[in-house]
C-alpha cells in the first residue's frame, strides 16, 4: 500500500449499487481510484469522493485499477461547491484538464490548479480567475498567444489580435477576425502575465475575452467545454 498521496479530485462517478471511480489530478498525471462502499451515507470514504476537494489518501498498488482505502480532506473548498456559479467555473476547468491534459507538466499543473482554487474559495471574481487558468494553461499546452511580436512574422510593431493568427499581428497580417480594441488587447495581456496572487486592477472586457479564450480552444484543439453550458444560461454568453 502506498501512503501520504495528494491530490484534487476532479470527477467522480458511480460504480456498481455501493461504490465509486474517482478521478485526481496530482503532480504525477491524472489517477483513477476505486472507493468500495462509497455511495453508501456511513462510509468514511464517502468525503474523500468529492469533486473539487484537495486529499491526502492511501491506495492499494494494482495497475489496473487501484483502490482507494483511506484517507483525510485537506481542504472541501466549500465555499466553491455552496455556489452554483464557482462551482461551474471550477467544472470548466476541470473539463478542461481532463481533455486535454496529455504531454504536460503536472507538478507546475497541480501547484497552479491548487492556487486558483485557493483564490476562488477566498471569493475573488471566479470569472477573472478563470481567465487567467485557460490563459497559463495554454502555455502548459505549447499553443500560447503571441503578445510580444506578430505571430506570423516576428515583426514587433503589431496592430490588433488574432485568434486565427495565434495572437498578435502587425499591419500586414491583419485579417477580418483582427481585433484592434486596445483596452481589450492590453486586458488580455494583462489576463495572460497575472499573478494569481495579486488583486486585479484593471478593466476586463469580459464578454469579448470569453468569446476569444473559447475561440481559441476550439481553434487549436477543437475542444468545447459542456460546462459553458450551464455558464450561458447563467450568464447569456
Amino acid at each position: 500500500m502506498a501512503n501520504n498521496r495528494e491530490g484534487i479530485v476532479i470527477k467522480n462517478i458511480d460504480y456498481t449499487d455501493s461504490s465509486k471511480i474517482i478521478y485526481l489530478i496530482t503532480e504525477l498525471g491524472i489517477s483513477s481510484l476505486l472507493a468500495k462502499g462509497a455511495r453508501k451515507i456511513k462510509s468514511p470514504l464517502r468525503q474523500l469522493c468529492q469533486t473539487v476537494s484537495k486529499i491526502s489518501y492511501n491506495q492499494s498498488a494494482s495497475k489496473k485499477l487501484p483502490i482507494l482505502y483511506s484517507g483525510d480532506v485537506i481542504d472541501p473548498h466549500m465555499y466553491i461547491i455552496q455556489n452554483l456559479e464557482e462551482t461551474s467555473y471550477v467544472s470548466h476547468i476541470f473539463e478542461i484538464i481532463y481533455k486535454l491534459s496529455t504531454e504536460i507538466e503536472f507538478k507546475i499543473l497541480y501547484k497552479f490548479l491548487c492556487q486558483t482554487l485557493e483564490k476562488i474559495n477566498e471569493g475573488v471574481d471566479v470569472e477573472l480567475i478563470s481567465f487567467v487558468f485557460e490563459l497559463k494553461f495554454l502555455y502548459l499546452l505549447g499553443i500560447n498567444p503571441a503578445f510580444n511580436r506578430c505571430s506570423d512574422c516576428d515583426s514587433k510593431e503589431t496592430t490588433g489580435f488574432d485568434v486565427y493568427r495565434g495572437g498578435m499581428v502587425c499591419s500586414n497580417h491583419t485579417t477580418e477576425y483582427t481585433i484592434t480594441d486596445t483596452e481589450f488587447i492590453t486586458g488580455l495581456y494583462k489576463l495572460y502575465y497575472h499573478n494569481i496572487n495579486e488583486d486585479f486592477d484593471y478593466e476586463i472586457n469580459k464578454v469579448l475575452t470569453r468569446k476569444t479564450i473559447d475561440d481559441y480552444y476550439e481553434h487549436y484543439m477543437n475542444f468545447k467545454s459542456k460546462s459553458r453550458a450551464v455558464l450561458k444560461q447563467l450568464y447569456g454568453y
